[in-house]
């Protein structure tokens, strides 16, 4: 599935999650990734088959679903879907082990690209 999505502001957690998951994504995926999600407003509610579920080691979190994608084309990352999603239907999370706002120098409202894998 391929989809494009507007980047956007998120609520600042994504940083801190990613660095409570990374020993569990290093586990489940077999890597670890740059502590930040990639935010991206997109028309309609993106629903992806598959996935894999990674489950935290760490007391308190729930588990989230990863499904892999290829970004702009370039750069493989997980569009990562948490169980409560503050954000909205709307507001798709990238997972990447670069920082993507850095690679591919985004700006809020650039457009970005994602076909899952």
């Amino acid at each position: 599935m391929r989809f494009t999505g507007t980047v956007c502001k998120g609520l600042g957690e994504g940083a801190g999650y990613v660095r409570k998951y990374n020993p569990s994504f290093r586990k489940a995926l077999g890597a670890e990734f740059f502590p930040g999600t990639l935010n991206l407003r997109t028309d309609d509610p993106v629903a992806l088959p598959g996935g894999v579920e990674v489950r935290p080691e760490a007391p308190g979190l729930l588990p989230v679903r990863c499904y892999p994608a290829t970004i702009n084309g370039e750069v493989r990352g997980y569009v990562v879907e948490p169980r409560i999603r503050k954000n909205g239907e709307r507001v798709v999370e990238l997972l990447c082990e670069e920082d993507l706002r850095a690679r591919f120098h985004l700006k809020e409202g650039d457009e970005v690209t994602c076909e899952s894998a």
